[in-house]
């Protein structure tokens, strides 16, 4: 008969294939605490995974704190990127500043936004940021739409006396109704006189 120090012991010791998440399933015993773990790629698609498979090239994280660390080394336009990826994020410009970012991140992941690329291939297979809407004509939504696809774009101002809407109406409305809804993609720039304008890219 073996010994307690024989090989039918030693078996029984071996960790090595384990996850922390595995660990701690089992320590729970009837009570299961299961641990998600997100992988995120160069593309910025993150993706929830099973098992100890994660892909090659990716990063990996399964807390606030592990995807504060990754993040210390991101540009600010990254976090950016990845929020504006998730599902039903509101799309946003900057951030106040990491932390911020970082945790909302976390909390949209935590909320069920934890696969950004269903909503890059969606982006993708629907002709992300069409410059061909389908949008109802007559509607001040198809005039302003027409103004912006002019070479010369549209400014503010010119939008304002289209539709008597305020300053900040117009903003927001470029901002939710054309960038945010309909995935158009419209940028600012200076007209020859440096003036501020709107204009839809073809």
């Amino acid at each position: 008969m073996r010994g307690r120090s024989g090989p039918s012991c030693r078996k029984f010791l071996r960790f090595s294939g384990f996850r922390v998440s595995d660990v701690i399933t089992r320590k729970a015993g009837k009570e299961k605490i299961s641990m998600t773990t997100y992988t995120i790629d160069s593309d910025d698609h993150i993706a929830t995974t099973t098992g100890t498979h994660k892909p090659e090239g990716t990063d990996h994280f399964s807390s606030l704190d592990e995807l504060s660390h990754l993040a210390e080394l991101w540009p600010a336009t990254r976090l950016v990127r990845i929020w504006n990826s998730l599902p039903g994020a509101t799309t946003v410009k900057r951030f106040t500043d990491r932390e911020t970012a970082v945790s909302r991140i976390w909390k949209a992941l935590q909320n069920g936004g934890g696969d950004s690329s269903a909503k890059s291939k969606l982006r993708r297979k629907n002709g992300a940021r069409s410059t061909k809407p389908a949008v109802r004509a007559g509607t001040k939504k198809a005039h302003i739409i027409r103004l912006l696809e002019r070479p010369n774009g549209a400014t503010v101002a010119e939008i304002m006396r289209a539709t008597d809407w305020q300053p900040h109406t117009v903003r927001g409305f470029i901002s939710r109704a054309l960038v945010h809804d309909l995935r158009l993609h419209v940028t600012r720039f200076k007209r020859e006189k440096g003036q501020p304008a709107y204009r839809l890219q073809r």
